[in-house]
């Protein structure tokens, strides 16, 4: 009988050792799924925490990163007192950027408008007023250029201040 019980102990430990190498593999598998969907939902953004922006007057929402609707050759990055303007020639892929001083004129938050004067330098002083004009989620604006009198109209990209 003592064959008997070594047996029946033997079978009670290995079914033990099971059980628990189960267990263990089930609580790794969770632990898995739930890395992945981490990783899922952090890449996709919805994970994320966002940072409001500050829209509550034109001066605020200009702050950041623009692109022109047009194509994606010419952005512009506003910080409170300079703007970044670059362009790529896209038959040549060559990029030129301008950095640019400005000053706010007026702000018309009701009317969503922002006036700014570019400064020149070099002895000629600030260009004429230019009046951006933004929709009321500030994630558009458009500005008629000052020399050939065309609008141009920029989509809000993301809150980087330089390129």
């Amino acid at each position: 009988m003592t064959g008997q019980s070594d047996y029946q102990n033997n079978l009670s430990n290995s079914t033990g050792k099971h059980k628990r190498y189960l267990i263990i593999g089930i609580i790794a598998g969770l632990v898995v799924i739930g890395i992945v969907a981490g990783l899922v939902l952090g890449l996709s953004g919805d994970g994320a925490k966002k940072v409001a922006r500050d829209i509550s007057t034109p001066s605020k929402a200009l702050i950041g990163h623009w692109r022109t609707k047009a194509s994606s050759n010419w952005e512009e990055y506003y910080n409170p007192n300079t703007y970044i303007s670059v362009s790529t020639d896209p038959a040549s892929n060559d990029t030129k950027s301008s950095s640019i001083d400005y000053i706010i004129v007026s702000e018309d938050k009701q009317a969503q408008e922002l006036t700014i004067r570019e400064w020149l330098g070099g002895g000629v002083g600030y260009d004429d007023p230019l009046t951006l004009k933004f929709n009321n989620e500030a994630t558009e604006m458009g500005y008629q250029t000052p020399v050939t009198h065309s609008w141009q109209y920029f989509e809000y990209v993301d809150s980087r201040q330089a390129p």
